[in-house]
């Protein structure tokens, strides 16, 4: 969530968007998603998926002839999440089949959608693109303090990597408008200090750590500015780092680690630099257990495909983080021979109609009716998922359609069959299983080592590999002159 010291601020665009003609601007993708995004409707997702991204970006698309723009999607989860990932689709899930339209929460596996399809419409009007290895908030923040970019549009949080100073935080198209904060202001409009900023808004609340337990529930910036002032910070007695905070809650250690652990998110974050190396967005040296924040470090050229956008980050954030896929043989077996078996089909084009099936039913626990007719939809599922990376449309409609024929009519769809949401929560679980399919493909002999000894690939300051095909990645920096 956006910083919550900064909720109440006036986001009113008085800055003509106009003037920001001939600069650079990085987005945050999801970000703007959620923000601008109207809901999707049940047929547009259906039919005309990339029509609907059009229009719902044609403020940006309007403008690509005089700004040019970068657009960064989220990487992986960079941090572990407290709350069930499978409850929040369910809820969106829920909420698609009894509306028939889709509303954009927080769960990522339905963001994930809008992946291709915006690629696609940017790569028609020349937008350039990218996938940051972690947050996109903190690849944006490290373009613009190298002056990669002249703008940026994210979250609020972003004031709190190092020398972001501005930052984009309304856009209002309609008007051609946007709305400017300034770090220097909100210092100004709070009467707090320089070195007091960054404590100040974590301790308010934020996407890196929670609120401080006394205004969790009702948070009102004059009282929380006091008491954090004069009872937590005592007026700047006590040294203006996290000691003072750690003195005043000493027995409340687990709210002094995730504000200790909020320090550490955005000073090393990882990021992809320009120099083609995965490391930390600050030069910081700390001792720090980087894996418990960001989970294990996956393979350098799984970076490189996900910067290009040629994998996804699917499950594969529940992997770095679940310390059983490499504490325990029996998951490293279980692993090693899903591999095995995903190669040589790849490989050897087995023809097996089962063979597909049994491994989604025994391996991921996918409960499906003993229907020829609608097991033989999976399976066709499952090979327009491989084959074809365009059109995210297709694998749905041949998840969900089950009783109908394939080769019915598009557009009586929604006449002609109900929607039911185990429908849809078997075409999430089966885009997981083949994005691990592909990333396994891949990266089969370095993903082998990472299983059966993470510790090769731990996070540190001093571990910071260069990707090993940097021709794609010299050609983006060079394209979009970063």
């Amino acid at each position: 969530m956006p910083i919550r010291a900064l909720k109440n601020f006036s986001t009113a665009c008085n800055w003509p968007l106009a003037s920001l003609n001939n600069s650079k601007i990085a987005i945050d993708g999801f970000w703007f998603i959620r923000k601008y995004f109207s809901a999707l409707e049940i047929n547009e997702m259906m039919c005309s998926f990339e029509d609907y991204v059009t229009r719902q970006l044609k403020g940006i698309l309007g403008k690509c002839k005089d700004i040019q723009f970068l657009w960064v999607w989220d990487g992986l989860k960079y941090k572990p999440e407290m709350k069930d990932a499978s409850s929040e689709l369910e809820r969106e899930i829920s909420f698609l089949c009894e509306n028939r339209k889709l509303k954009f929460g927080k769960s990522i596996d339905v963001l994930e959608l809008f992946v291709t399809p915006v690629n696609n419409v940017l790569t028609k009007y020349g937008i350039e693109f990218c996938r940051a290895p972690y947050g996109a908030i903190a690849q944006i923040a490290y373009f613009y303090n190298n002056k990669c970019v002249d703008y940026i549009f994210t979250k609020s949080d972003v004031f709190l990597f190092n020398n972001v100073d501005r930052a984009i935080i309304e856009f209002d198209f309609k008007n051609n408008s946007l709305c400017f904060f300034d770090r220097n202001e909100i210092e100004k409009t709070l009467k707090i200090k320089k070195h007091v900023f960054k404590l100040y808004m974590l301790a308010s609340g934020c996407e890196f750590s929670p609120t401080i337990p006394e205004f969790s529930n009702e948070f009102d910036n004059e009282l929380f500015r006091e008491f954090f002032i004069t009872k937590v910070f005592k007026n700047d007695s006590v040294p203006s780092n996290f000691g003072a905070i750690k003195a005043f809650y000493t027995q409340n250690i687990v709210f002094c680690r995730q504000i200790e652990n909020g320090l550490y998110f955005h000073k090393l974050h990882p990021i992809m630099s320009l120099n083609g190396k995965i490391e930390p967005v600050e030069n910081f040296n700390t001792h720090v257990d980087m894996v418990s924040l960001f989970g294990i470090k996956l393979p350098v050229s799984f970076y490189e495909a996900l910067f290009e956008c040629k994998v996804q980050p699917i499950g594969i954030s529940e992997y770095v983080f679940n310390q059983s896929y490499h504490s325990k043989s029996e998951e490293i077996n279980k692993i090693k021979d899903l591999t095995a078996d995903l190669l040589n089909y790849r490989l050897k084009n087995k023809s097996d109609s089962n063979f597909i099936l049994d491994i989604i039913k025994d391996e991921l626990g996918l409960k499906t009716d003993h229907d020829k007719e609608q097991e033989r939809t999976l399976e066709i599922a499952f090979l327009h998922f491989v084959k074809n990376t365009k059109n995210v449309c297709t694998p749905l409609i041949n998840c969900i359609v089950g009783k109908r024929a394939l080769n019915e009519n598009l557009h009586n769809l929604e006449a002609n069959f109900e929607l039911k949401k185990d429908d849809f929560i078997m075409f999430f679980r089966l885009r997981e299983y083949v994005n691990w399919y592909k990333i396994f493909s891949l990266f089969y002999s370095e993903f082998e080592k990472t299983i059966s000894n993470y510790s090769l690939f731990d996070f540190s300051t001093k571990f910071c590999a260069p990707v090993k095909n940097t021709g794609l990645y010299k050609s983006f920096v060079a394209k979009f002159n970063l």
